[in-house]
Parts: structure tokens; C-alpha cells; sequence
């Protein structure tokens, strides 16, 4: 197991500047659905490599890379949306980090109770899915002007 969580650590230190990369090549909405579609499938088969040590090492690489390279194009997406404003941008982005990772949680701990454990590859690769839906919706938000909206009084 040690050997399998240095590897994802690796995994996510080369991700950091594979995902800038990305961006900077692609645009970040594209790199951004990339990254997102290689997760869902890394989580959707690794409940079924337990006896499979190579493949399941495989499996939380690509999960690593894609988890961690997420993080820079995301960024740039937001920062685009508020140039203006881009601490507020990254700290409500942050906020929503914590919020997706407690709601997973829940999700994932629901689906182990009721189903066992077999099955939370495909509910993470389902929550995958509603990523994907709430970033297309996002797409349609332009980038807000130059300066805060006026105060009103």
C-alpha cells in the first residue's frame, strides 16, 4: 500500500505541471473535460482491481495525474471569468473544493452502506458525470467586467 500511495503522490507532483501544460495547449475547458472523462474511468475500474496490484497502481496513476492536473486549469478558467477579482475567484473556487469533497463523502459513505463497496466506482464516476453537466452550464457565464459592479445606495 506504500508503494501504491508514493506513486499517486508522484503522480500528482507531475500532474501540477502537466495540467498548465494542458491548459496553455488546449484551453482550459477542454483540458478540464480531459482530465474529468480519464478520472470517472480510473475510479470506475479500480474497485474491480483489488487482486490486480499492476493494474490497480495504473489505475491511481492516471487517477493522480488527472486529479492533480485539474487544479491548474480550473484556475485559469476562473481567473479569465474575474479578472478583476481573482483572490475572490480562487477562494470561492476553494470553498467549493471543500464543499465537493464533503458532499462526495457523504455520497461515497451512502454508497458503501447501502450497496457495498464494490459499487463506489461507478457513484464517484456518476458524480464525474454531474461535473461534466454543471461545467457545460458554466460556459455560457462570460467574463465579468473591468472593475466590481457600483455600489448602489
Amino acid at each position: 500500500l506504500a508503494l501504491l500511495l508514493w506513486l499517486f503522490g508522484l503522480a500528482a507532483v507531475a500532474a501540477a505541471l502537466l495540467g498548465g501544460a494542458a491548459a496553455d495547449r488546449f484551453g482550459p475547458v477542454p483540458t478540464i473535460v480531459g482530465l474529468t472523462l480519464v478520472s470517472a474511468a480510473a475510479v470506475a475500474v479500480l474497485p474491480g482491481l483489488q487482486v490486480q496490484p499492476v493494474a490497480a497502481a495504473s489505475c491511481l496513476v492516471l487517477w493522480g495525474l488527472s486529479g492533480y492536473a485539474f487544479m491548474t486549469p480550473q484556475q485559469a478558467r476562473l481567473v479569465g471569468l474575474l479578472p478583476w477579482a481573482p483572490g475572490l475567484a480562487l477562494s470561492l473556487n476553494a470553498s467549493a473544493l471543500y464543499a465537493g469533497s464533503a458532499v462526495g463523502g457523504a455520497v461515497g459513505g451512502g454508497i458503501v452502506a447501502q450497496a457495498g463497496l464494490a459499487h463506489l466506482g461507478v457513484g464517484a464516476s456518476a458524480l464525474h458525470a454531474v461535473t461534466l453537466l454543471l461545467l457545460a452550464a458554466s460556459t455560457r457565464l462570460r467574463p465579468a467586467a473591468a472593475g466590481p459592479p457600483p455600489l448602489r445606495g
